[in-house]
């Protein structure tokens, strides 16, 4: 759960969130083109490394970030493997945090995110909470399974809810 809206997979704050909102905005492109140009525009136009301290089961982080991400599962999209630590069915989330990049230093994280060898690289941390709470100086737009539920959030209340999904096998 996130600010009171649920989640399957994953939450993610920041860079990874603006592209997702620029991809949404995109209407004359299909497939992976979307996301390239969405990536672009992103790099261009919106690239910010806001201050973001995070409270989480195990103490507190801060510093200018790029991105946040607390995961249940491995993937975002089926290629981007934002949490390879995660484990869907143990009751905790994967807190990802990558420290503030360049746009060349962003071009040059997304083929290890694609990989998952992105979070033994330095300024990138992975740890596993239960709940955590984010703070950021300037607002950040959310993603709930890469979909948009913030525009402009400074607070993120996030927590697992081991067993509240039932699933029909």
């Amino acid at each position: 759960c996130c600010n009171g809206r649920y989640f399957a997979n994953g939450i993610g704050a920041g860079f990874d969130a603006q592209v997702a909102l620029a991809a949404q905005e995109v209407r004359w492109l299909r497939g992976n083109a979307i996301y390239a140009s969405a990536l672009a525009r992103t790099l261009l136009l919106n690239h910010s490394t806001p201050q973001a301290r995070i409270e989480y089961d195990g103490g507190t982080l801060s510093g200018r970030i790029t991105l946040i991400a607390l995961a249940n599962g491995i993937c975002y999209g089926g290629a981007f493997r934002i949490a390879p630590q995660a484990d869907i069915a143990d009751g905790l989330l994967e807190l990802v945090v990558a420290d503030s990049l360049s746009r060349l230093g962003i071009l040059g994280f997304i083929p290890h995110v694609l990989r998952g060898t992105h979070v033994t690289r330095p300024g990138v941390r992975s740890l596993r909470t239960r709940r955590a709470v984010v703070h950021t100086d300037t607002p950040v737009v959310v993603h709930a399974d890469g979909e948009i539920i913030e525009r402009a959030a400074t607070r993120l209340d996030v927590e697992v809810l081991p067993g509240a999904l039932r699933l029909v096998t």
